[in-house]
């Protein structure tokens, strides 16, 4: 695969089409896209990303073989219409012996789940074989390495200025910036002992110390792929989870065979065209009640999914032997067909219920929703009950008293001394993106300028039906965002499947416009190929 550069002394490119910026999973999945529904239509594209391999991101890049996937490996893939490509990427591989030395003896199982970082390779052989068949169709691709620092708009169309200097127009920029740190602790950032991000964890322990106790702020996934990066490294320090509310991510068990009631279902399509306030959180937990009833075949006591009678690692605990006994729980497999409903219903919710929604039920509804394969669930069970690792809540302030970390809990956790001190923090609350990850000054410039502007629940503002950046004076017609940076609007952004199908969505809506807009004269050319040199990506 042969890319064009068309660069100048002052840094000036030619124009484009498509400004894809970032290239994680996301470009992936949009730059797959693109390929199938080119059709006869001859375009220009630059793929502006600081790696060095496009595809991987930060979620799947090298690192340790326990950080798994959490979803199996039949039923994952850059696109939401063919779940078996990974799959088929991975036997084939297998059988042509192409494999990693370090994922050789990875099973080859369709309900099995592999490395992330293994996924992490599939991605970059697919933007490798999507760029390749866009070319052979007659498209220019040029990638440019490095971040986005400032988008503008300038006579229609947008100027896009990247950290190494280059500035090009695009007739149409998507957002793909995936994940960057959190920035709840940015205060520690430079104090030393601090870890701002847990990717990659593979020598972790190593450059911490191995004898160094450590608090993993987090208790989700990240904290869990840390926590057994960390023991599987030989770390010897104590390891705490430290979190608000202690709720360790589920065994996932759901077969998602489960088909909604028609009369949810209408619920569903009304939530998403009537808009903010239209469905209440009352009404949506009753909906979500009843299906999870009809799964059962039976009335489903509400004690009976919260148990409120285990703490969050109890029924953690509780939740792996019943996945090891192979104990079956219907109602869990209600909840994976509405992962299709999810920004629907989140969107028509008042503003004070998606309030209530994130204080309350929203984190027991994603340790479910957002589980760990069994093999991991086994390792963090016998860590807990082993003492190697232990689960504190509620957190409630992290200082730093000049010498040490103190992490200071409220009441109603585990029976330890209100504070905890520590000389190494890891921030593993989460990736995000958007205006709320310290990923550099692109977000905080589009607000500036008025092309977007912050979401109240996070991230920036979309439409929801068009992925479109609503900014200061409305939807920018050639602004598209998919993924974390629009987690305010969607609230699953995580979800690689939802993520493929927003990508899909957009890279049909611009070859339709591009298609429209282009003349007869000017299909078979590309302004990216303009004085052009070819170079090898």
């Amino acid at each position: 695969m042969r890319t064009t550069d068309s660069r100048s002394e002052d840094g000036m490119r030619e124009p484009c089409d498509i400004a894809l910026v970032g290239c994680g999973a996301v470009g992936a999945s949009f730059l797959a896209r693109l390929e199938v529904d080119a059709g006869g239509f001859v375009g220009s594209v630059v793929i502006v990303d600081p790696a060095e391999e496009p595809g991987r991101g930060i979620a799947y890049g090298r690192d340790a073989n326990s950080n798994l996937l959490n979803r199996a490996n039949a039923a994952i893939s850059v696109r939401a219409d063919d779940l078996g490509e990974f799959f088929r990427w991975f036997a084939e591989e297998r059988a042509a012996g192409r494999l990693e030395p370090q994922h050789a003896n990875v099973p080859l199982e369709a309900d099995g789940y592999a490395p992330r970082p293994l996924f992490g390779d599939y991605l970059v052989s697919r933007v490798r074989r999507t760029l390749a068949a866009l070319a052979a169709l007659g498209w220019r691709v040029r990638k440019e390495r490095g971040m986005v620092i400032d988008i503008n708009e300038e006579s229609g169309s947008y100027r896009v200025t990247v950290s190494n200097g280059a500035s090009f127009v695009a007739r149409s920029v998507v957002l793909a910036t995936g994940n960057g740190p959190s920035s709840a602790f940015r205060r520690f950032e430079g104090q030393e002992g601090y870890v701002a991000l847990p990717y990659p964890n593979e020598g972790l322990s190593r450059r911490i110390g191995a004898d160094a106790p450590v608090a993993l702020l987090g208790s989700r996934l990240s904290a869990v792929d840390t926590a057994i990066a960390l023991t599987d490294q030989g770390h010897r320090g104590p390891v705490f989870l430290a979190s608000r509310t202690g709720q360790l991510p589920m065994v996932g068990g759901g077969n998602g065979n489960h088909v909604l009631a028609p009369a949810t279902l209408e619920v569903a399509r009304y939530a998403r065209h009537a808009g903010p306030g239209s469905v209440s959180l009352v009404r949506l937990m009753r909906l979500m009640l009843r299906e999870m009833a009809r799964a059962e075949g039976r009335r489903l006591p509400v004690r009976s999914i919260t148990r409120p009678e285990l703490s969050p690692t109890q029924a953690f605990l509780a939740c792996v032997e019943e996945r090891e006994a192979n104990v079956r729980k219907p109602w869990q497999d209600a909840l994976i067909p509405f992962n299709d409903f999810v920004a629907d219903f989140w969107n028509a919710l008042p503003d004070d219920d998606r309030r209530r929604l994130m204080r309350g039920a929203y984190g027991a509804y994603m340790g479910y929703r957002v589980s760990i394969p069994l093999e991991n669930g086994r390792k963090v069970a016998g860590l807990l009950r082993a003492g190697r690792v232990t689960n504190l809540w509620p957190l409630k302030e992290v200082t730093h008293d000049g010498e040490a970390f103190v992490l200071r809990f409220g009441t109603g956790g585990p029976t330890l001394a209100p504070d905890l001190r520590v000389p190494v923090l890891v921030n593993c609350t989460g990736l995000v993106g958007g205006p709320d990850a310290s990923a550099g000054p692109l977000y905080p410039s589009l607000i500036a300028g008025g092309l977007a502007r912050r979401h109240p629940f996070g991230g920036i503002d979309v439409d929801p039906h068009t992925n479109r950046v609503i900014g200061a004076h409305g939807s920018a017609h050639g602004l598209f965002a998919i993924g974390n940076s629009t987690q305010g609007v969607f609230l699953l952004t995580s979800n690689l499947v939802l993520n493929a199908a927003h990508a899909a969505r957009v890279a049909d809506l611009l070859l339709a416009d591009l298609a429209s807009a282009a003349a007869p004269s000017s299909r078979a050319t590309n302004a990216c190929s303009n004085g052009a040199q070819n170079v090898a990506l």
